[in-house]
C-alpha cells in the first residue's frame, strides 16, 4: 500500500521549504553562538591561582562566556582571605594533613611535613 497522492505532495512542499530555509537558519545560529570556555581549579596554592584567572580573564576580554569550577582543593582560591595561600614545590598545600587515629586534639593538628620527608616517600602527598 503506497502513500497517498496528497501525502506525496505536501511531503515535496514540505521538503523543498525546508532545503530553502534550514542552511539559512542553521548558518543563523552559528553566527549569534558565543563561544564559552570552561576552567577546573584543582589546586589551592598561589602558583596554581594564575592559570585559571588568567585565562578566564583573556577569554572573558575575547567575548567568551567562561566558568570556573572549583574542586574541595581549590575552593582555598576564592576566599576573602588569601594570606595563607602558599607557593609550593611539592604536593598540594590545601590538602593538611592530619593524623586519622589518637585523641581530638592530635588529629587536630595540620602537620608541616618537610618537602625533604614528602619527595622522599612516593605518593605521600599527591
Amino acid at each position: 500500500m503506497g502513500a497517498t497522492p496528497d501525502i506525496d505532495f505536501i511531503d515535496a512542499i514540505i521538503r523543498r521549504r525546508l532545503d530553502e530555509i534550514l542552511p539559512q537558519k542553521l548558518q543563523e545560529i552559528e553566527d549569534n553562538k558565543t563561544p564559552s570556555m570552561a576552567i577546573i581549579a584543582t589546586k589551592g596554592t598561589l602558583d596554581w591561582a594564575y592559570p585559571p584567572f588568567i585565562l578566564s580573564s583573556t577569554a572573558a576580554a575575547l567575548g567568551f562566556d567562561v566558568s570556573i569550577f572549583f574542586t574541595f582543593y581549590g575552593l582555598n582560591l576564592v576566599k576573602k582571605d588569601i594570606s595563607d595561600l602558599k607557593v609550593s614545590p611539592l604536593g598540594n598545600p590545601g590538602m593538611p594533613m592530619k593524623m586519622p587515629f589518637g585523641p581530638e586534639w592530635f588529629k587536630d593538628i595540620n602537620w608541616n611535613i618537610p618537602n625533604v620527608v614528602q619527595a622522599g616517600i612516593p605518593g605521600l602527598f599527591r
